[in-house]
């Protein structure tokens, strides 16, 4: 069992690692398309893209070496104000936003950013499933993937894309 001390220093590098990766995203993003940090918050989003006029994709950004979770209102398996209770989480669906994105780095031993992937997962796809996380291993075509990012509220292409992959 990790005592109270190492739970909040773990907790605090989660959290900066999040915000680190959300925004070597956003500037990824900032490259392709009219994106924005969301600094509201009470948002089930922490991003949102302007694909064309009055057509905006809501994205949740998820820090993660190995999977995605689908899970919002925790960090490291504990539900956040400081409540251990997981009845405070929730599992995103298309209302609370679009793609859950997951972002992935790598950063050498010298603390030099080597690689970074963003894995598009539309909220629509996590609705089919049962589970509440996804590794990265399962959904490597996801990674990088424009099309379906742009592509993520559509059903019918959503839908042709998943008979694909599973």
């Amino acid at each position: 069992m990790i005592n109270e001390k190492d739970r909040s220093i773990i907790g605090k590098e989660a959290a900066n690692k999040g915000i680190a990766n959300e925004h070597i995203a956003l500037g990824i993003l900032m490259h392709r398309y009219n994106a924005s940090k969301v600094d509201l918050p009470s948002s089930k989003y922490d991003i949102i893209i302007e694909l064309k006029k009055n057509d905006y994709i809501r994205i949740q950004s998820k820090a993660s070496d190995k999977s995605i979770s689908f899970l919002g209102n925790v960090r490291a398996g504990k539900a956040n104000k400081g409540s251990s209770n997981l009845k405070y989480s929730y599992r995103y669906n298309v209302e609370h936003c679009d793609i859950i994105m997951g972002v992935k780095t790598s950063i050498n031993k010298k603390g030099v950013l080597e690689k970074v992937d963003l894995y598009f997962v539309p909220t629509l796809y996590i609705e089919t499933l049962k589970q509440n996380s996804i590794s990265y291993g399962r959904i490597e075509s996801f990674k990088n993937n424009w099309n379906i990012l742009e592509n993520s509220k559509d059903f019918n292409y959503v839908k042709k894309f998943l008979i694909k992959n599973n």
